[in-house]
C-alpha cells in the first residue's frame, strides 16, 4: 500500500517465535505474560505437523506500542500474518489473547480455521459470539475463578459451532499450569474439527 506522500506501508510484524510447518497455529499470550509464556509449547506443537506462531501483542515483550497508543492488536495478529505468508489459522488465545483471538475471528473470518480459547473474558459481545463461522472451543480451568468458568460455558452456547471443556487442576493460565492437558484438548480440538469438516 502507498499513502499520498508516496511512502510504502508494509504490513505490522510483530516480534514472534515460529517453529515447525503445516497448518498454522497461532499462540495469543495473556495479559500478564509475553509470547515466552508459549516457549514450552513450541517443540511439542510443531512436532504434531503445524507450523507454530507466537508473537508479542503490542505492548508486551518485544512489540511496542502503536505511535499514540491507541492499539487494535487483532489487526496485528492478522498483519503478521500477512507478513509471515499465513492465509488461514487456528488461533489459540488464554484470557486476553482469547479477546484478541476472538475480535480477529470476527473481522477476518475467512482467514480463522479454528478457535481455542481459554479462559476468555467476561466482556466478549454476545453478538460477536453468534457471528463466529470457524468451530471454537471455549474451555476454562477447573480453579479458574467462577465467573470464567461460567462464561466458558456460555459463550460455548452462544457460537454457532462452540464446544466446552474444563481443565482438570489448572486456573487462570492453563497454558502454564497444565501444559500437556492444554496441547492434547488443543490438537484433539484442531484435528478433530479439521477432519470433520
Amino acid at each position: 500500500m502507498t499513502t499520498a506522500a508516496g511512502a510504502i506501508l508494509r504490513p505490522v510484524l510483530l516480534p514472534h517465535d515460529d517453529a515447525g510447518a503445516g497448518p498454522a497455529l497461532i499462540l495469543l499470550h495473556a495479559g500478564v505474560a509475553d509470547r515466552r509464556m508459549w516457549s514450552g509449547h513450541l517443540a511439542p506443537l510443531a512436532a504434531s505437523g503445524h507450523r507454530v506462531i507466537a508473537p508479542d501483542l503490542p505492548g508486551f515483550g518485544d512489540a511496542t506500542l502503536p505511535p499514540g497508543g491507541e492499539a487494535a492488536p487483532w489487526n496485528d495478529v492478522l498483519e503478521t500474518m500477512d507478513a509471515l505468508g499465513v492465509e488461514r489459522a487456528a488461533l489459540v488465545g488464554n484470557s486476553l489473547g482469547a479477546a484478541i483471538a476472538l475480535a480477529a475471528a470476527v473481522l477476518a473470518p475467512e482467514r480463522v480455521t479454528n478457535l481455542v480459547l481459554v479462559s476468555t473474558p467476561l466482556d466478549a459481545d454476545p453478538a460477536a459470539i453468534a457471528d463466529i463461522r470457524a468451530p471454537a472451543l471455549f474451555a476454562a480451568g477447573e480453579r479458574d475463578s467462577p465467573d470464567f468458568r461460567a462464561a466458558a460455558e456460555a459463550l460455548a452456547r452462544e457460537a454457532p459451532e462452540g464446544w466446552h471443556a474444563v481443565i482438570a487442576g489448572a486456573g487462570h493460565l492453563a497454558p502454564l499450569e497444565q501444559p500437556a492437558a492444554f496441547r492434547e484438548l488443543t490438537l484433539r480440538f484442531i484435528d478433530d474439527v479439521s477432519r470433520a469438516h
